[in-house]
């Protein structure tokens, strides 16, 4: 289970980066031939992947759901030892023939293992450079790896400004308006939030100001992220996204400019609806973002995206979409919470067995 979510959660976000990525026919061939590769993988495997941990306790899926020589062999293995499972050294500590062609398969749908070549030279340009600003370590990475590859893709199509959509507290918005010079504008549907990123740009513009007067170039409020809260918006009403906005900011947005669209963490139906607002409004000439929440994304217009999954009739359950947000850092023995997992299943048995209901992990839900 640890290699495969690798598998599903590097390939799935890839698949989200690369989809609006202008790349040759010769490589979109080839991306459809890898996405065919993961979908027998899917396929092949859909009872495992539809497994959830918590039902490994509950309903005995160590024993019904695995082959026995799996099992076997996972039983022989050292704890420590179970963390090469998710790298390549996996011959050195298993055995078994179809276990490790499992892992092995995983490990050919990675991330590091997919992609297209234009996509890879494009990220060999990026500096890492991270930007001067306060955020916490983790946020820093984020921002400062989104930020390099922005600056290529913006410079290659000319954008005049940017629209960072669900811009929480403005990290992104601030390094992208430091390290590029482009209007930014925040859009973010929670008022706390917009409060704090309008209290930060404040700081932001002493620091431009500071940074301009050494240059000598236009005013510090030309480069000045402005935050503004919006309420949610439908797929339905992306034809006028920006004449929309313009209509109720004049003044900070322009309909008519070159437009990118960027976020960093859009959840769930959110990413689909950025997406649309691509498709349908000639003046965004760019969509740029890293999605989270797969599991919030609607079954009706959200999974997949992709129109070459679409005509496979590609399905993910929710509890495979969970999987695929798990980092492939926490599937090592150490990060495994089996205490909370077992307080978890017996919860889970009382619910059942004790109050008559149904928990279902594929839709998410609970009913008592």
């Amino acid at each position: 289970m640890a290699a495969f979510r690798i598998s599903a959660g590097d390939c799935f976000e890839c698949i989200e980066r690369l989809e609006r990525v202008s790349i040759s026919p010769c490589s979109l061939r080839e991306l459809e031939s890898q996405l065919k590769q993961l979908y027998d993988l899917l396929v092949t495997h859909q009872a495992l992947i539809d497994s959830h941990l918590v039902n490994f306790f509950t309903e005995n899926m160590w024993d019904t759901r695995l082959p026995t020589e799996w099992t076997e062999e996972l039983e022989r293995i050292r704890d420590d030892q179970l963390t090469v499972l998710s790298a390549r050294r996996v011959r050195e500590v298993v055995k078994s023939p179809s276990l490790i062609e499992f892992v092995e398969e995983c490990d050919r749908m990675s991330l590091t293992s997919l992609g297209v070549p234009e996509f890879r030279r494009v990220l060999s340009l990026c500096t890492h450079e991270q930007p001067n600003l306060a955020m916490n370590e983790k946020k820093r990475h984020e921002v400062s790896q989104m930020i390099d590859l922005l600056g290529y893709l913006t410079k290659a199509v000319e954008i005049s400004q940017v629209i960072d959509v669900g811009s929480g507290r403005g990290y992104l918005s601030e390094a992208i308006a430091l390290k590029h010079r482009l209007k930014v504008i925040g859009l973010e549907s929670k008022e706390g939030n917009t409060h704090s990123a309008t209290k930060r740009n404040k700081i932001f513009e002493r620091v431009m100001k500071n940074s301009v007067e050494q240059m000598h170039v236009a005013s510090a409020a030309s480069y000045v992220p402005v935050t503004v809260t919006v309420e949610a918006r439908s797929e339905s009403d992306a034809h006028s996204f920006l004449e929309q906005l313009a209509r109720e900011y004049p003044g900070i947005l322009d309909s008519r400019e070159s437009t990118a669209i960027v976020g960093l963490h859009t959840c769930g139906q959110l990413a689909c609806t950025i997406q649309e607002i691509f498709l349908t409004d000639p003046h965004v000439k760019l969509l740029f973002y890293v999605g989270c929440c797969y599991h919030l994304m609607s079954d009706d217009t959200g999974f997949p995206q992709s129109s070459f999954l679409k005509s496979k009739r590609a399905t993910l359950s929710r509890t495979a979409r969970n999987y695929c947000q798990t980092a492939k850092e926490q599937t090592g023995s150490k990060y495994v919470r089996s205490e909370s997992l077992f307080y978890r299943a017996v919860l889970q048995w009382i619910i059942r067995h004790e109050l008559g209901g149904h928990v279902d992990h594929l839709e998410g839900t609970t009913t008592i």
